[in-house]
C-alpha cells in the first residue's frame, strides 16, 4: 500500500505491523521499500533462493526490520501479490 497524499491517511489505518500494531507513516514506506525490493529480487532470483537476508541487505536493514512487517518471504510475496489484485 502506498500513501500517496493527505486524503489516503484514513488508509494508513488497514497497515499493520506482524504484532498487530497499527503503523504510521514512516512505517509505511519502510513495508513499502521492503515489498519494492522483494518484488526486484524476485525477479533477478526466483522464490526458491530468496531469503530475508538478501531483502534486508539490498533495503539497508536489518533482518529484524524485515521481521515486523513479514513472517518470513513467502509472507512478502502474498502481500505484493494483494497488491497486484486490489
Amino acid at each position: 500500500m502506498v500513501i500517496e497524499d493527505a486524503a489516503a491517511d484514513d488508509a494508513v489505518d488497514d497497515v499493520t505491523a506482524t504484532d498487530g500494531r497499527v503503523i504510521g507513516r514512516r512505517a509505511i514506506q519502510t513495508r513499502r521499500r521492503i515489498l519494492d525490493t522483494t518484488a526486484a529480487l524476485l525477479k533477478e532470483h526466483g522464490a526458491l533462493d530468496l531469503k530475508v537476508t538478501d531483502v534486508a541487505r539490498e533495503v539497508g536493514a536489518s533482518p529484524a526490520t524485515f521481521y515486523q512487517y513479514f513472517a518470513d518471504v513467502e509472507d512478502a510475496i502474498l502481500a505484493l501479490a494483494t497488491d497486484l489484485v486490489v
